[in-house]
């Protein structure tokens, strides 16, 4: 009986920014599958100066597939003239053209959600980067959860282009409103820690007045304050 052919691998490019953990996770689940499959080999990282004509490199170096994170319009349709199919791992848009693979961010909220009744919290804030997509889905399922049990969640956010000083002042005054115990979900840990700043100027205990709760469970933004982090640990690396 005849032997059945093996494709040969895909040759495949990560345009990924890894700055975030999240993103450096999805890199390494990636490459992971890519090696104990031997479905994947992977080009060498694209340098900044040669992101300008993606379809050159894509040329160059035989690449026929690439794994995004395209977080804007612009960068999507960059993407799409490089003339490969495209996997964005970036859930930021609300109406996407390529391709997303993310987690359930509806269920990330409805987890928070529950973890923080879960804390005898009697008030909830959400905080969230005001049009991203994961920040809306994440906070419909925060508001879903908590509505079922007959509690309502207040809700704040980051606006792009306002200058730090004034989010945090913004975020201050928000958080003042809530009654104590109150239990804060941020979408970002990254804003969950300027929370825990915030609660600290204003006086406020953590967690005994108020239970922050980030996502993303970056090792290092959890332990980086005084009061260790708690954060919803997101499935980055099977993503990848």
């Amino acid at each position: 009986m005849p032997k059945k052919r093996r494709r040969p691998p895909f040759h495949v490019q990560i345009v990924v920014d890894p700055d975030q953990e999240y993103f450096r996770e999805v890199v390494l689940g990636v490459r992971r599958y890519g090696f104990e499959t031997g479905r994947l080999t992977f080009a060498d990282r694209w340098l900044p100066h040669e992101s300008g004509d993606l379809a050159r490199v894509v040329r160059r170096d035989g690449v026929r597939g690439i794994v995004a994170a395209a977080h804007t319009e612009a960068a999507e349709a960059a993407l799409m003239r490089a003339g490969v199919p495209v996997v964005n791992v970036s859930n930021s848009m609300r109406v996407p053209r390529l391709p997303v693979v993310t987690q359930d961010d509806m269920g990330v909220g409805r987890l928070a959600a529950g973890h923080l009744r879960d804390c005898g919290c009697r008030s909830f804030g959400f905080w969230g980067q005001a049009g991203a997509s994961y920040a809306e889905q994440r906070w419909a399922g925060f508001r879903e959860a908590l509505a079922e049990a007959g509690v309502a969640a207040a809700r704040g956010g980051s606006r792009t282009g306002e200058a730090p000083a004034r989010t945090f002042e913004r975020m201050r005054r928000w958080l003042e409103r809530l009654e104590r115990p109150a239990g804060v979900f941020a979408t970002l840990d990254s804003y969950a820690l300027v929370m825990l700043r915030a609660a600290r100027e204003a006086g406020w205990r953590v967690p005994e007045d108020v239970a922050v709760l980030g996502a993303g469970d970056d090792d290092f933004f959890v332990e980086m304050e005084r009061v260790p982090l708690s954060s919803i640990r997101l499935r980055s690396r099977k993503i990848g």
